[in-house]
């Protein structure tokens, strides 16, 4: 079996009502840029298709983190989650990066708050 067909038995997509959230263009258009040099050209519609996919896998995702909520009876989706979600679906090799990242990012959130703290208290 081909794994485009593995992966469509594997995933129960639902679909509600009204058109799926997409991401904005200038975001997606940002991402792109920041990964090539900046004289780089990108081709009309590669935009669109990146907001595709990227909404696609997000998808994938949210419902794999869906799933192991049911499963545990809890209502919250958390970062471990995510994580968990990501090696779940095959994509183990970039775990370690996004840990990283979100200790980073709490790190830095925390710093922020203790900074808007301590400038409220002056």
């Amino acid at each position: 079996m081909p794994p485009e067909d593995v992966l469509n038995d594997a995933v129960e997509i639902v679909v509600g009502p009204g058109p799926e959230p997409l991401l904005p263009l200038p975001t997606i258009g940002r991402n792109i840029r920041s990964c090539l040099p900046p004289h780089a050209k990108v081709a009309c519609g590669v935009k669109d298709g990146v907001r595709e996919y990227v909404t696609e896998f997000l998808g994938f995702l949210t419902s794999e983190c869906s799933d192991r909520m049911r499963r545990q009876n809890r209502k919250t989706i958390t970062a471990q989650d995510v994580l968990l979600s990501v090696e779940a679906v095959g994509f183990a090799g970039f775990v370690p990066d996004l840990r990283r990242h979100d200790n980073e990012t709490r790190l830095k959130r925390a710093h922020d708050l203790r900074k808007a703290r301590a400038s409220s208290c002056t």
